[in-house]
């Protein structure tokens, strides 16, 4: 014990003698508080950013491309390292809250049915979500990721549109959510919500009113799907990768191109874009608390042109536990109009 006691003074006593002490411990403290400058900033802080389109192009699933994607991505002064793997603490399910925070929308996209980005619900809605983190070989990855976000009835506009001419003549009508049958990876951890929920909506409840709705967070394969206005939307991943940015702090970035195009319904209502195309990348930024029993998450999701200008960004942020599964059930709404 005064053997220890006795290096830590004379290693302090040489520092003072040396003039070196100051810049040590600030050197110390500029380590603590480094601040993480990663795709979340590079993305998030610049309204002006422009995704490289023919890199995108080029760019393949297979790993030597997708590095040569990724070095055209990121930028030199990003924090941290590219990885394989997110750190073995994080196996298994964490579920937990989360909130729509901020939408940012460029001056240059007025008309947002014109492009790939859906028109935004309002800020602050929130729901469940649930991450799982699993062992592949000697890999721990994250499965695609869903959550379930209660949304305003009036935001959902191309349910609005094909709603409001009969709660305008009948008064009210009945909108049916029954769970979805198709089993996807992470809705596996948290399908245990209600089989069916009726929600009636009327002209006295109708800006009150929120029902559940599907967000994809992370999709890793190619799929289709409808957006609430109605359109249909193909995707096709031409980049994922991970990056370390300190011991506990996680990025996976995720670049798919998206194709739009009018469902047949979309233009008899006269509601949706045509045929589109563009860009949509997702970056999840995850932070393991120091007990490891909880992690805090950030998301952006920025809509590109085809050209790869940014049309907009939606931000969502929130808090989940180990094992701590909720619901995130998968809904498909019906129409039961109701007469008096």
């Amino acid at each position: 014990m005064k053997a220890r006691f006795w290096k830590y003074f004379l290693t302090v006593f040489a520092l003072i003698l040396l003039n070196q002490l100051p810049k040590v411990l600030a050197d110390a403290v500029a380590q603590d508080n480094a601040v993480l400058y990663g795709r979340i900033e590079q993305v998030g802080d610049n309204n002006n950013y422009k995704l490289p389109v023919q890199s995108l192009e080029n760019a393949k699933l297979d790993k030597l491309s997708a590095q040569a994607m990724v070095d055209k991505l990121k930028a030199n002064n990003l924090s941290g390292t590219l990885v394989d793997t997110y750190s073995p603490d994080m196996l298994g399910t964490w579920g937990g809250s989360i909130s729509f925070d901020t939408v940012f929308v460029s001056d240059a996209f007025p008309d947002l049915t014109q492009t790939v980005m859906p028109e935004p619900v309002s800020t602050g809605c929130k729901g469940n979500i649930n991450f799982h983190f699993a062992q592949n070989e000697n890999l721990v990855e994250l499965d695609p990721a869903l959550a379930k976000i209660m949304v305003a009835y009036k935001d959902l506009k191309g349910v609005v549109k094909l709603t409001q001419p009969v709660i305008d003549k009948l008064g009210k009508l009945i909108i049916v959510c029954k769970m979805e049958n198709e089993k996807i990876a992470s809705n596996n951890y948290g399908n245990i919500g209600p089989k069916v929920i009726e929600y009636e909506i009327t002209k006295d409840n109708e800006n009150n009113t929120f029902l559940p709705t599907t967000l994809d967070l992370g999709t890793f394969k190619d799929q289709k799907s409808k957006d609430a206005d109605l359109n249909k939307i193909s995707s096709q991943v031409v980049v994922n990768y991970i990056r370390k940015l300190n011991e506990n702090i996680y990025e996976q970035d995720i670049v798919s191109k998206i194709n739009k195009e009018k469902t047949k319904l979309a233009e008899l209502i006269q509601l949706g874009a045509g045929k589109l195309s563009g860009y949509l990348e997702i970056v999840v930024r995850f932070t393991l608390a120091q007990d490891k029993h909880s992690i805090k998450y950030n998301i952006i999701r920025a809509f590109y042109d085809e050209s790869g200008n940014l049309i907009g960004r939606m931000t969502y942020s929130g808090t989940v536990v180990l094992n701590n599964i909720v619901d995130t059930t998968i809904y498909k709404m019906s129409i039961q109009y109701i007469k008096n």
